[in-house]
């Protein structure tokens, strides 16, 4: 394989499917040869590799075999370092990817697996060209978050700083 060129887009894909793992990077580096692509198998190690790499953009599965991609997703949010890089969802749990979506604002698109090469080009150039995500709001001192991951009861129809900042999804 040829080495990649510097100055192209950073790209970590997490999946624990080597098969997908290597459809999606020949996809990918066939579209844009100067695209820096990491691979995964696991959301640990996607979130230690997007922590060190500071990716322009995570393709990231639902199903995984250490962590859900919620998990991985707060876990990318949690660090001021990564909150702001965009995530694709790609998964064939659609009910679960679609919750995660409403869910998290750093995931900005999905797509069901399977898919075409071309659907996964198209999303993915397509979010590159957005570039990261807005710096989050600033939030109102909010009650700890509860670990079901669920948002915290308005108290009044009082809006939170999280619901006034979610963007329409891709």
């Amino acid at each position: 394989p040829k080495p990649p060129v510097p100055g192209g887009k950073k790209i970590v894909v997490i999946d624990d499917t080597e098969m997908l793992l290597i459809f999606v990077e020949d996809a990918l580096a066939t579209a844009d040869p100067t695209l820096q692509i990491v691979t995964a198998f696991t959301g640990s190690e996607g979130v230690r590799r997007a922590e060190v790499m500071i990716p322009d953009l995570v393709l990231l599965d639902y199903s995984l075999p250490d962590l859900r991609g919620d998990q991985v997703c707060e876990r990318l949010l949690q660090n001021d370092a990564t909150s702001r890089i965009p995530v694709v969802m790609m998964s064939d749990h659609v009910p679960e990817m679609m919750d995660t979506a409403q869910k998290y604002r750093n995931v900005v698109a999905t797509i069901a697996k399977p898919f075409l090469s071309e659907a996964l080009v198209t999303v993915v150039r397509q979010t590159l060209a957005k570039g990261p995500l807005p710096v989050a709001p600033p939030s109102v001192p909010a009650p700890a978050r509860q670990g079901n991951g669920k948002k915290p009861a308005k108290k009044n129809g009082a809006s939170t700083a999280a619901e006034v900042a979610e963007k329409p999804r891709v």
